[in-house]
C-alpha cells in the first residue's frame, strides 16, 4: 500500500479528496431532510467541514511518506515569503476585492439582488472584516492542499501544463458536489 501511495501520490490525494466531499454532501443533503442548508445546523456544520478535508489529507499523506520532514517542506513556504509589503497586502485583499466586484457586478447587470448578508451601507467594512478570517483560512487550506501538496509533487515527474490541469481539473470537480445541495461555489 505505502509503494502504491509514495509512486502515485497525487492520484491517492485526489482519490481520497473527492471520495471524502462526496461523502460529507450527501451526508449534509441526507441531514437536510429536504430542506436547506441553513434550516438544518447539524447539516450546516457537516457541509462546512468539508473544505478542511483536503489539507488533513494532504498532510497524512505526506506525514506517511516522508514524516516530519516531509511536513517541514509543505509548510516551509509560509516561513520564507520574502517580497515587498505591498504584495502582502494583495495576497490578503484579493480574493475579497474580487469577489465584491463580482457581487456588484451580478447586481448592475440585473441579475441578481444585492445579498441580505452583504450589507449595503457602512456595515460593508465590517463585515468584510467580519469574513475576512474565514476567506484567508479556505484559501490556505485550499492553496496548500491542490498548489503545494499536488502540483508540487506532480512537478516533480511530469512538466507543469501537465500537472496544472490534472490538479486543477480535480480541483474543479471538487466544487461540483456542491451544487447538489444548491449551495453557491
Amino acid at each position: 500500500m505505502k509503494t502504491f501511495v509514495s509512486r502515485n501520490p497525487v492520484a491517492t490525494f485526489i482519490t481520497l479528496t473527492l471520495g471524502f466531499q462526496v461523502g460529507l454532501v450527501l451526508l449534509a443533503y441526507r441531514l437536510m431532510d429536504g430542506g436547506s442548508l441553513d434550516g438544518h445546523p447539524m447539516a450546516h456544520n457537516v457541509f462546512r467541514s468539508r473544505p478542511f478535508w483536503p489539507l488533513l489529507i494532504a498532510v497524512g499523506i505526506t506525514w506517511w511518506l516522508e514524516g516530519r520532514r516531509g511536513l517541514e517542506h509543505l509548510f516551509g513556504s509560509f516561513l520564507h515569503w520574502r517580497v515587498p509589503a505591498k504584495w502582502y497586502v494583495m495576497a490578503l485583499s484579493w480574493k475579497a476585492i474580487l469577489g465584491y466586484i463580482g457581487i456588484s457586478m451580478a447586481v448592475l447587470l440585473g441579475l441578481k439582488a444585492w445579498p441580505a448578508a452583504v450589507p449595503l451601507d457602512a456595515h460593508l467594512f465590517t463585515s468584510l472584516l467580519k469574513n475576512l478570517p474565514f476567506i484567508l483560512g479556505i484559501a490556505l487550506v485550499e492553496e496548500t492542499s491542490w498548489m503545494k501538496f499536488g502540483v508540487t509533487r506532480m512537478q516533480a515527474k511530469y512538466p507543469a501544463w501537465r500537472s496544472c490541469l490534472t490538479v486543477g481539473a480535480a480541483w474543479g470537480a471538487w466544487y461540483v458536489p456542491m451544487v447538489f445541495l444548491r449551495e453557491g461555489v
